[in-house]
């Protein structure tokens, strides 16, 4: 990640990959979002996200090496009555935090 990358991230709160994705995988990305799995389970395109080479990189930049994905993306999973965000305070959703304990 370069450092107006991370800059550009830390102000905004997101990062604009260009060309991360190949014609084909935006493809199957757009046909798992249009149409629901029937067994309620990860559609798998999206899924295969979380270990995509391009984004983990800038994920491990972001979450450190010990970054372990413990539950889908929500777009992949979420359901008509869940909700679309978490809520947590300020200090639990900070990027950097500090353990003096």
């Amino acid at each position: 990640m370069t450092k107006d990358e991370d800059y550009g991230f830390d102000v905004s709160g997101y990062i604009h990959l260009s060309k991360a994705l190949t014609n084909v995988e935006v493809d199957a990305c757009n046909a798992a979002i249009d149409t629901e799995p029937s067994d309620g389970g990860e559609a798998g395109a999206l899924a295969a996200l979380a270990e995509h080479p391009v984004l983990a990189q800038y994920v491990e930049a972001l979450c450190g090496s010990g970054f372990v994905l413990d539950q889908p993306p929500q777009l992949v999973t979420q359901q008509d009555d869940a909700l679309s965000f978490t809520p947590l305070s300020p200090e639990e959703c900070r990027r950097l935090k500090c353990d003096a304990g």
